[in-house]
């Protein structure tokens, strides 16, 4: 549905945009916004919750952080490239039979028997 809204200039940078509210980008609506220390103590949790957590995604953002300690001005990119990500059970991998990993990431061979 192109041209739902008029045309209207941002009163930040002066770019006709036709987007909702007054604003071409968030980040131009963002600009002059204060922070109190309520609303950054709920980001602060709630960030500290996701990193805490055992998602795949908070798992690469803990691996990027711990990674750009040592090279700081390096991409995503070209961490990956420097460290490639270890899969999440080698032994499916490899293709070397019955394995389980126990709750210390020890390699273990699941008996037969």
């Amino acid at each position: 549905m192109p041209n739902v809204y008029r045309k209207k200039n941002c009163p930040v940078c002066g770019v006709e945009h036709r987007k909702r509210g007054p604003f071409c980008s968030r980040s131009h609506a963002t600009q002059g916004r204060v922070l109190t220390d309520e609303h950054k103590e709920k980001l602060r949790q709630t960030t500290k919750r996701f990193m805490n957590s055992g998602s795949d995604s908070a798992e690469k953002s803990r691996w990027i952080i711990a990674h750009q300690k040592s090279h700081p001005n390096a991409t995503e990119e070209q961490l990956e490239a420097m460290y490639p990500l270890v899969p999440h059970n080698p032994a499916e991998t490899l293709g070397i039979g019955q394995y389980e990993i126990d709750t210390d990431g020890d390699l273990w061979q699941v008996s037969k028997y």
